[in-house]
Order: C-alpha cells, then structure tokens, then sequence
C-alpha cells in the first residue's frame, strides 16, 4: 500500500515540483494551495505526512500544525519555509514537527520522510 503524502503550499509551482518527486520514490501525493483544503483534505484521507509551507493564505503551516495536534491522531508534518526564524523553528519543534529551510534538498527530504513513515 502507498503511503499518503499531503504537499500544502499556495504555490502551483512547489505543488508540481514535490508531487514529480514524491510520486517518482513511489508515495501517493495529495495537494492543498491553503491550509484550510489541507485539513479537509486530512479529515477525508488517511495522510500518513504532511509537508506545509508556512506562508499560505487562509491557514499557514503554523497554524496547520497547531489543529493537527489538537486531534488524536499524531500525523508527521514538516514545515517549510524561506522565512525561518528562530522563534518559528522553535515554535514548530514545540508542536513536534520539523522544520526544513527553502530551498528544499530533496535527498535530506527522502531520508527524513523515510524516517518519519518508519
């Protein structure tokens, strides 16, 4: 069975670059330009990881994260972002996700998805 992968970012872009990706090390690959079709998205399919980028419009990562963790079930999300400052990071570890600077080295990607999906 495919493991599911959510790419949340407001950037068509990014969306087609990680879905390329991640379709090509074998996951099945939802996408959401916002937050909030992010966790409909979440509520409908079983997502086994989230990728989010922090700035998107109508929920950012951040806030993605903070509702993710207020529900049962403990789903991995790494957020990313071009703006990463301390207080974020920190913040995103707080919530128990991880933060990867943008640009993304996809090889570091592989091998912390691999190793979250364990």
């Amino acid at each position: 069975m495919k493991r599911k992968i959510l790419v949340a970012d407001d950037e068509k872009l990014v969306r087609d670059y990680f879905r390329y990706f991640l379709k090509k090390e074998g996951y099945e690959v939802y996408e959401a330009e916002n937050g909030e079709f992010a966790m409909e998205l979440i509520r409908n399919y079983e997502i086994d990881l989230v990728v989010a980028d922090y700035k998107m419009p109508k929920k950012n990562g951040l806030e993605l994260l903070k509702e993710l963790r207020k529900g049962k079930n403990f789903i991995p999300v790494i957020v990313i972002s071009a703006y990463g400052t301390e207080e974020l990071i920190k913040e995103v570890e707080k919530l128990n996700g991880i933060f990867i600077p943008k640009p993304v080295e996809f090889s570091k990607l592989k091998s912390l998805i691999e190793e979250l999906l364990m």
